[in-house]
């Protein structure tokens, strides 16, 4: 029984020599890195951010890209750690991008009558803008000849398409 107690006695106190040992190396590492204030980096463009946080000598990580109404694209949504906080150099900065407001295409709405154009504007989250009226002779009354922004061509959603109709 009494060698039991020793080895166990013996066993707990290497394993808090070495643990104790353990905490004091890790204080001493990151003690030594030097220690940086982190800028505001919401709303500048992201070459401007990664060329900052590469001279801080931080690491940039994109977390996400996500649609936004209100920030530019390529412009830096969020950030982690907060503007301000002091962290040490070599340590991970994390940020959000936007990709700017939601675009989609124009669909083509020539030939298509007047009320299946809206239909398919809705349908794509862009808005009837201006509809105009005039005779033509290559296109069946009440049809669309033609719409602007053109067919195909790319526009942020919710842009009012102004229609010319036969």
């Amino acid at each position: 029984m009494r060698a039991f107690l020793k080895h166990t006695l013996i066993f707990f106190l290497a394993f808090a020599l070495a643990g104790a040992a353990s905490y004091y190396a890790i204080r001493l590492f990151t003690r030594s890195a030097e220690e940086v204030v982190l800028p505001e980096l919401r709303g500048k463009n992201i070459i401007y951010v990664l060329e900052t946080l590469t001279n801080m000598g931080l690491n940039p990580k994109l977390e996400q890209s996500t649609w936004d109404e209100t920030v530019p694209r390529y412009a830096v949504i969020s950030q982690s750690p907060e503007p301000g906080a002091t962290i040490k150099k070599g340590r991970d900065v994390i940020i959000s991008l936007s990709k700017g407001k939601k675009e989609s295409l124009i669909p083509d709405l020539r030939q298509v009558d007047l009320v299946q154009a809206k239909i398919l504007l809705e349908k794509n989250q862009f808005t009837v803008g201006r509809i105009s009226r005039t005779w033509s002779d290559t296109t069946p009354k009440g049809k669309v000849i033609t719409h602007f922004p053109a067919a195909f061509s790319i526009a942020h959603k919710g842009t009012p398409c102004d229609l010319l109709i036969s």
